[in-house]
């Protein structure tokens, strides 16, 4: 990271941080799908996969088409893409387990956002303690064995207790977490960062 690289990111905190109760902030809802390629969507040109709601989201909005990640240091490339997605530093600077420096959702809290997280956390739990104000079916893991019966977590004064979630699809359950939390938050005028980790569609340890 260059010298001005880092200037500018930093202005970039600051500003979120110093306009916060200047004007009404957006909510933040990031959706994260594991290991899935860019080319496993039908609106970018797959014929055999189909992904309606994926595409719906794809055809409002635009494409990273020249995107990649950096690499991996492990045999698994989706632990190093959310260490460097969330520390903001590149492969050889992003520790894997993510216990010190400011990660994205602090930066969100600082600027007065509640921070929500369903999903897959593959950085330490302390980490992600650290990072959230609620959370529920949380997986604190790599691959899944199965998508269905996910070791799960859920925030109680601020610490991840673990629950027997059942049989749900993973997806289903993540994705029924965050509208929850969605619905609640929504009834308040306190703006929110929603992260969304879906364990789908990384395939499962066989």
């Amino acid at each position: 990271m260059t010298t001005r690289t880092l200037t500018l990111l930093v202005a970039l905190i600051g500003a979120i941080a110093s306009s916060a109760a200047a004007a009404k902030r957006p909510n933040v809802l990031f959706i994260f799908t594991d290991d899935q390629r860019p080319d496993a969507f039908s609106a970018l040109g797959n014929p055999d996969i189909k992904t309606p709601n994926m595409d719906r989201i794809i055809n409002s909005g635009f494409v990273f088409n020249q995107a990649y990640i950096q690499g991996s240091m492990t045999g698994a490339t989706c632990l190093p893409s959310r260490a460097m997605l969330m520390s903001g530093k590149p492969l050889f600077r992003a520790p894997l387990r993510l216990d010190s420096g400011v990660l994205m959702p602090q930066v969100f809290q600082k600027a007065g956002y509640k921070t929500f997280a369903t999903g897959k956390w593959h950085n330490g739990e302390l980490s992600f303690e650290n990072c959230f104000d609620e959370a529920e079916a949380v997986f604190f893991g790599g691959a899944a064995r199965s998508h269905v019966n996910v070791p799960v977590h859920q925030m109680i004064a601020g610490l991840m207790v673990p629950y027997d979630a059942g049989e749900t699809f993973s997806t289903d359950m993540f994705a029924a977490a965050a509208i929850d939390f969605i619905e609640r938050q929504s009834k308040t005028e306190q703006p929110f960062f929603c992260y969304i980790p879906f364990t789908a569609p990384h395939s499962p340890v066989t």
